[in-house]
């Protein structure tokens, strides 16, 4: 019996036979026909419940026997062979037997409907038996009840068939009548379903490789060359010579060596710009792509996102320059922050919304000029959604495509802990580097990844498990010191690895260890006052260590250490800020300042 399950049937059996009398610890003995035979509560001495539990199983007219247990075989009439087929073959029927029960469970759970135990469906959906699994999505799909949103939304973000996946949202949507969070879930799942976009991913993927001809890739010198000639171009041109003079000032307007005053300057003529090719009939995306960044200049986010939209639904295949990405980033910004605010509000909004905004990230990551900061964004707005699976996939993807990113690596890891847990963050790492053309960052943020390892068994205890990670993060910090990109913070962690197993051991009483490893660590780093994932640094360890030698008498090691702090910077050895004392006040006779000589904030006044 599961907790869920014990929790489920407590107001039942209260009803049935406790009578209104909420009394621990009590014993009843109830036959199979409901009757009771014995109720025993309120009892002060252990044996009166012994012999009251003995007599009612005495007095039993027809008590069955009691059998010890024996293994399957031996329960089928005869002895197991001795042999390893004998044991194989009992094995086999007995998981079969095993096999057979789990279904038929979560097919009676099917029956009960609304009023199933959702841990016994969490149990067959997550476990390893296909048949059980799918009956038990089976039964999440039928369901009504709120409590198995959660499940229910767990399953949708993992490798579901399309026809079960239609129907647990259709489970979503009709939990929604009464549930707001479902109501959330279903349209999200809904959003994430499909080719609902009205954006076409796969023209902007194609296109992006022409980015070296959008301005974007240009400098500010070359922006400026390419001004002169569209203004030169729209003395005497058409509508497009006019746009495109208005691309080129806002170009140079927002590039980041333009100073604010200039920035004004090139925006105003940007939009008479706009404004003339207007007058002479200009439509389309591109005018409404620009006069979206002209609205964003002037600070009018309605106007800009307005046009972004107009912008982004009548782009042409293929549009991928600096005007369509800006309107892009425009419009995902906009459609992202109506999204929250009406999940805030508690209001309706189009699934359609969702899947727009992941074209257009999706889109915008696949830019050759992206950064990591497009994929934090999606990757969180997705997990603040609750679409967990597709943020993963996010992510994933991120990492790959920004693999020195700082960010990305940090929510990697995150995520790598909540759904594989410590020892799901080495393997996860191993399959990244597996893949073609891993670049040599991605081998650096593994063997951080084996220090967080470390670091976390070391919080559990698990010291031979924590010694052993320490080992595999030194060794691969120290293959990577040979690149001169990675060379400084590969023996900054080496010397926390260091660190760390010198902690260890002066918590064991190895001083000997205690002191080689710190000393090797204090010969790494250039500050051993940085701490490392349990707030404690060389320094700290240092200073405990040093009194431990002291008092042991161990005056070799004692100089053997004083000799490695000797050649560090004396202030990066002292007591962090909040393990200093606090200063005594002046006159203050509980401070012990004006005995001891010691001054505080206000002297010579």
């Amino acid at each position: 019996m599961t907790c869920g399950e014990h929790i489920w049937i407590e107001p039942t059996l209260f009803e049935k036979f406790f009578e209104g009398a909420c009394v621990s610890p009590r014993h009843i003995m109830v036959e199979l026909d409901g009757k009771e035979s014995y109720d025993v509560y309120y009892t002060w001495d252990v044996q009166s419940v012994f012999d009251t539990v003995e007599a009612g199983m005495k007095n039993r007219p027809d008590a069955p026997p009691i059998v010890a247990r024996r293994p399957f075989a031996a329960r089928q009439g005869r002895q197991p062979r001795r042999g390893g087929q004998g044991r194989r073959r009992a094995g086999l029927r007995d998981g079969r037997q095993r096999r057979s029960v789990k279904q038929a469970l979560v097919e009676r759970a099917g029956e009960v409907g609304a009023d199933a135990s959702l841990d016994l469906l969490r149990l067959a959906v997550l476990g390893l038996d296909p048949e059980a699994a799918r009956a038990a999505r089976s039964s999440l799909a039928t369901s009504d009840s709120p409590r198995a949103v959660g499940l229910i939304n767990q399953v949708l973000n993992g490798p579901v068939d399309e026809g079960e996946r239609e129907g647990l949202i259709a489970a979503l949507d009709r939990i929604g009548e009464k549930s707001r969070y479902a109501r959330l879930l279903g349209v999200v799942q809904r959003g994430l379903s499909g080719d609902r976009s009205t954006i076409d991913t796969g023209s902007w993927r194609a296109a992006a490789g022409e980015v070296a001809r959008s301005a974007e890739g240009e400098d500010l010198e070359a922006r400026q060359a390419r001004l002169d000639a569209a203004v030169r171009a729209a003395e005497n041109g058409g509508t497009e010579a006019q746009l495109d003079a208005c691309e080129a000032f806002l170009t140079v307007a927002l590039s980041p060596g333009t100073s604010r005053d200039f920035r004004g300057l090139m925006t105003s003529d940007a939009r008479r710009y706009l404004d003339d090719a207007v007058a002479l009939g200009a439509t389309g995306w591109r005018v409404d792509a620009l006069a979206s960044i002209l609205a964003n200049e002037r600070g009018d986010a309605r106007e800009a996102f307005a046009r972004a939209v107009a912008a982004v639904e009548a782009l042409p295949s293929g549009a991928a320059d600096w005007t369509a990405i800006s309107a892009l980033r425009t419009f995902v910004d906009g459609r992202r922050a109506a999204i929250r605010r009406a999940v805030r509000a508690r209001e309706d909004w189009s699934p359609q919304w969702l899947a727009d905004v992941c074209a257009a990230y999706r889109a915008l990551a696949d830019y050759p000029t992206a950064t990591d900061r497009t994929v934090v964004e999606h990757y969180d707005f997705l997990w603040d959604l609750g679409a967990l699976g597709e943020a993963a996939r996010v992510l994933r993807e991120g990492v790959l495509r920004f693999p020195g990113s700082r960010d990305l690596h940090d929510r990697f890891r995150g995520l790598v802990l909540e759904q594989r847990g410590v020892d799901g963050l080495e393997p996860e790492y191993d399959a990244l580097i597996a893949s073609d053309g891993a670049p040599r960052i991605l081998e650096w943020y593994r063997a951080f990844a084996t220090l967080v390892t470390a670091e976390y068994h070391r919080r559990a205890v698990g010291l031979d498990a924590a010694t052993a990670a320490y080992e595999r993060a030194s060794a691969r910090f120290e293959s990577l010191e040979s690149d001169d990109g990675l060379r400084a913070a590969s023996r900054h962690y080496r010397a926390l690895c260091r660190a760390g197993l010198a902690r260890m051991a002066l918590e064991r009483g190895d001083l000997d260890t205690a002191t080689h490893e710190l000393v090797a660590a204090l010969g790494l780093t250039d500050d051993p006052s940085v701490p490392d994932g349990l707030n404690l640094t060389p320094s700290d360890t240092s200073r405990t260590l040093r009194a431990s030698l002291t008092a042991a008498g161990r005056t070799e090691l004692l100089a053997e250490l004083e000799a490695a702090l000797a050649k560090i910077d004396p202030a990066l050895l002292q007591l962090p800020a909040y393990e200093k004392p606090a200063v005594p006040e002046r006159g203050n006779p509980r401070s012990g300042g004006e005995d001891s000589g010691e001054t505080g904030p206000g002297d010579g006044d």
